[in-house]
């Protein structure tokens, strides 16, 4: 009996991990999400155009002045945070292990799903994947590191 490299929870040669979600009370079981780096060009490209437009919203609001509401600010923190749901499902999450439907059948992964069921329905869902992507990140990180000290 060996030792499955799924066990290590390293990130593979594609540059991506599986991340375990623990079950919820109530749940019998919970599930794997496969997350790739934090640093991909598709991420980093989306979360900075979230960034900026969230930025825009609140200056253009007169953030810091007498006239600035405070509603419209909080109204662009949920839009922003519902934008990196999505690219979060899209753009970090690339599948998922252990998502079923009422007759027990595996569901495909599917980014919309992903935003709009289950990251609602399990918010640590979208922490974790982050954390796995800063793994992924780190990583890739190391191995450049050690391929140029060689």
């Amino acid at each position: 009996m060996g030792i499955k490299l799924s066990s290590l929870n390293v990130p593979s040669a594609d540059g991506s991990k599986w991340v375990e979600i623990p079950a919820a009370d109530g749940e019998e079981g919970g599930f794997k999400i496969k997350v790739g780096s934090i640093y991909s060009p598709e991420f980093r490209s989306a979360q900075a155009a979230v960034q900026r437009h969230a930025s825009k919203v609140v200056e253009k609001e007169h953030a810091g002045e007498s006239e600035f509401d405070l509603t419209v600010s909080q109204q662009a923190s949920f839009i922003e945070d519902e934008q990196m749901r999505r690219i979060v499902a899209s753009c970090l999450i690339l599948d998922w292990d252990g998502i079923e439907d009422d007759d027990g059948n595996a569901v495909p992964y599917d980014a919309k799903t992903c935003a709009d069921v289950v990251m609602i329905a399990r918010p640590e869902t979208f922490t974790l994947a982050v954390q796995g992507g800063v793994e992924v990140a780190q990583q890739k990180a190391e191995n450049i590191a050690d391929t140029v000290e060689k």
